[in-house]
């Protein structure tokens, strides 16, 4: 866990224990992933949020392109269906990112959008523009939306228990094989970048 972020941990199983709940299984230890499109919509709903798609944003202060927003008045959490496209991985993750910014009480107009589903050289970071968050606490509470995110839509027992049917050999074995990435980034809805990071946070630690 990294330090101080385990609020945005705790805030994630609180929203995948009122889900499952929500659904009838209060039991679960695991949880299965949430990204799916209706689940994904239903966890924000119980929270009191709305969720829909618009055909673009407006910019950042920055200039940045912003791929979501969440509006505190009404309550809505948006998301760029104009920039995002069919790509049902970063839409899952933006939803989740500005769900996280909502509950932890962070939204802010310099929110830009998630940053940890993206491939380090992944040209579309540059609509980004991180690094104008010059602001230590702004960028905290990216990170700590990330983190929530994260932890929303690939629970860390639920990676490892998918992990482990697919490839017994290992979290080195299953990132030599992109095809195995492909397939678990497939079954949790997220981009590849994304289920890659996860499975060296959630697996590598596991077994070391």
């Amino acid at each position: 866990m990294e330090q101080g972020l385990g609020r945005a941990s705790e805030e994630a199983r609180r929203v995948l224990e009122g889900l499952w709940r929500d659904l009838g299984c209060p039991g679960r230890k695991d949880f299965y992933p949430v990204s799916y499109p209706k689940k994904l919509v239903r966890a924000a709903e119980l929270q009191g949020w709305k969720v829909d798609g618009v055909d673009g944003l407006r910019a950042s202060p920055s200039g940045a392109q912003k791929l979501g927003g969440c509006n505190v008045e009404k309550r809505l959490i948006t998301y760029n269906s104009k920039a995002i496209g069919g790509n049902a991985g970063r839409r899952n993750f933006t939803i989740a990112h500005e769900l996280g910014h909502a509950l932890l009480g962070h939204p802010s107009d310099k929110c830009i959008g998630p940053d940890y589903d993206r491939e380090k050289d992944d040209h579309d970071r540059m609509i980004y523009a991180v690094a104008a968050l010059a602001d230590p606490a702004d960028a905290y509470k990216e990170r700590e939306a990330d983190i929530f995110a994260r932890d929303l839509l690939m629970p860390a027992k639920a990676v490892l228990r998918e992990f482990a049917s697919l490839c017994p050999g290992g979290a080195g074995s299953a990132l030599e094989h992109e095809e195995i990435v492909q397939e678990l980034a497939r079954f949790f809805e997220v981009s590849r970048a994304a289920m890659r990071r996860r499975i060296s946070e959630v697996c590598f630690v596991t077994q070391h």
